[in-house]
């Protein structure tokens, strides 16, 4: 029993910082039109810290071999939202790859709650490459035209995302799309992305979420269970004036139906009750000596 107890009791103790990073934390990415140098480092867990991840997206800028890098900051931005989301461009980049283009972490951990990453690494590039710094707000909607002059430093800023699900599903495809246009529009030449984001400030609804290992990483398994919304409040009014699909009119047709199933069935019954016996349909006969007397 004690045994036992110890045994729980490490296992507490391990899940309670990883259910706190699950929810302080966001997913951050990197990815690349060229297959990504043996030495960058993989990650082997789903969790790290946001300093851990800065560390390989800058051993992969110093390189310089890009021609153009793009650098994202979504404020607001949970795990969950890309399953709940799903956004085109970005399910292909990350799930249709075999680790050899792009890194996923799921749940970044932030050290430091005022580091700007995209704004870290977009310094670190100027440095290191020399690159046009440019700088796209995504709620403005607009981004200028590209030229091949010099390699392109660009960093994309996004509006936080909303706490209303169907809001922020919607708003992160918008950035999807709008991401994408940027991307098809670089230059031609090798291109890296790196994704960062900073966790909602809010507490949104999430779904069920589970964590499967598969080969040396871990991968995130999210059960699509839906909680079925209550309605605490009840409608006024008559049921006439609530259902469209059942006014007065309908009403009046359900009554009428009714009265004619009844007086159908009633006179089928009627008339398969009725007993006529051969002999009514025959003539009858005369007598012959009634023949010899007339």
């Amino acid at each position: 029993m004690r045994a036992f107890n110890s045994i729980q009791a490490l296992t507490i103790a391990f899940c309670l910082p990883l259910a706190s990073a699950f929810k302080n934390s966001s997913p951050f990415f990197l990815s690349s039109s060229a297959p990504l140098p043996s030495t960058i480092k993989r990650f082997t867990s789903s969790v790290d810290t946001v300093d851990s991840f800065l560390d390989t997206a800058k051993d992969l800028v110093s390189s310089c071999s890009a021609q153009s890098y793009v650098f994202v900051d979504q404020p607001g931005l949970h795990a969950n939202d890309f399953e709940e989301g799903r956004p085109p461009h970005l399910f292909q980049r990350l799930y249709e790859d075999d680790g050899t283009h792009s890194l996923f972490l799921p749940y970044a951990v932030p050290n430091d709650a005022q580091l700007d990453a995209a704004e870290e690494l977009e310094k670190f590039a100027k440095q290191k490459c020399d690159g046009e710094i440019i700088k796209i707000d995504a709620r403005i909607g607009t981004f200028p035209v590209f030229d091949n002059l010099k390699p392109k430093i660009v960093r994309v800023e996004f509006a936080p995302l909303p706490v209303n699900h169907k809001d922020m599903v919607s708003a992160i495809k918008d950035n999807d799309s709008f991401l994408h246009s940027i991307l098809s529009m670089l230059p031609k030449g090798e291109v890296t992305l790196v994704y960062t984001s900073s966790p909602p400030t809010e507490e949104k609804p999430r779904k069920d979420q589970t964590i499967i290992r598969k080969g040396s990483e871990d991968v995130l398994k999210f059960k699509r269970e839906e909680v079925p919304q209550r309605n605490e409040t009840l409608p006024g009014g008559n049921i006439f004036a609530n259902y469209v699909l059942f006014n007065q009119g309908v009403f009046a047709a359900y009554i009428g139906l009714f009265f004619f199933l009844a007086i159908l069935i009633v006179g089928l019954r009627s008339i398969t009750s009725l007993e006529v016996t051969y002999g009514s349909f025959e003539k009858p006969h005369e007598d012959p000596k009634d023949k010899k007397a007339q």
